[in-house]
């Protein structure tokens, strides 16, 4: 496989696990889920041959996938339902 393919499945996967963090409904829950997604991000980055610079762009892409969706639901939250 190659290191390009590797890595977007890696991404895709840390991505994936910190969206799915971002979505649960109590704290606790999402920082264990997260907690999760982080150590995914460094057993990912040890298959290459730069391991500490690879963790740093997969903690970055998790933590912006995390940020997003958290952002969105917190918007849902607060738009008022239309009144028909």
């Amino acid at each position: 496989m190659s290191l390009m393919k590797r890595y977007v499945e890696d991404s895709d996967l840390v991505r994936e696990l910190a969206r799915e963090a971002a979505q649960l409904l109590r704290a606790t829950d999402r920082m264990r889920a997260l907690d999760g997604a982080f150590t995914a991000c460094g057993e990912a980055a040890g298959k290459y041959a730069d391991p500490e610079a690879v963790l740093k762009r997969l903690v970055r892409e998790a933590v912006f996938e995390y940020g997003a969706v958290r952002s969105q639901h917190r918007n849902a939250e607060r738009t008022p339902e239309p009144v028909l």
